[in-house]
């Protein structure tokens, strides 16, 4: 067992949570919320299942996750647009998460294929690591911006 990724996983599902409470509110964001509670589980499956162990269950919630949250990314980016406040990173976000989809649909096509060309240069590992931490570092950008734009504080001046 990976327990950094069981907590990741659950992590997940508090962010979804807490975006969708702050962020994606009414019947369209329940879409992308519900999504990235299967990221959260697809994330947790992967550190309670070792690869040199349980292989199926391991690459199944891999692929929960890389998809999930790449689909999930997506359809925030298109919620938050709708929204004139949030427009500019709802569409930061929708352009995100197309190139995730599409960094997962090479990775996926290139690993099964044994086409390394598709991993543009970065070797297997070099790729599942693009693919998969660029949904982390996307999660810090969006917590980051939930956090300043629902500050009291405005961080710039330090005035309340």
């Amino acid at each position: 067992m990976n327990a950094s990724f069981l907590l990741l996983g659950i992590t997940t599902l508090i962010g979804a949570l807490l975006l969708r409470a702050s962020l994606l509110p009414g019947p369209l964001g329940l879409i992308p919320t519900a999504l990235f509670i299967a990221s959260g589980i697809g994330i947790a499956m992967v550190g309670l299942n070792p690869e040199n162990l349980r292989i199926i269950k391991h690459i199944a919630g891999a692929y929960l996750n890389a998809y999930g949250a790449s689909f999930a990314i997506i359809l925030t980016g298109i919620c938050l647009t709708r929204n004139i406040a949030h427009r500019k990173v709802g569409l930061l976000s929708f352009w995100i998460g197309t190139v995730l989809l599409i960094l997962n649909i090479l990775y996926t096509i290139g690993f099964y294929n044994s086409i390394p060309s598709l991993f543009l240069g970065l070797g297997v590992g070099g790729m599942e690591k693009l693919c998969n931490y660029s949904i982390f570092l996307w999660f810090t950008l969006i917590g980051l911006y939930f956090l300043v734009k629902t500050s009291p504080v405005n961080f710039l001046t330090n005035e309340a």
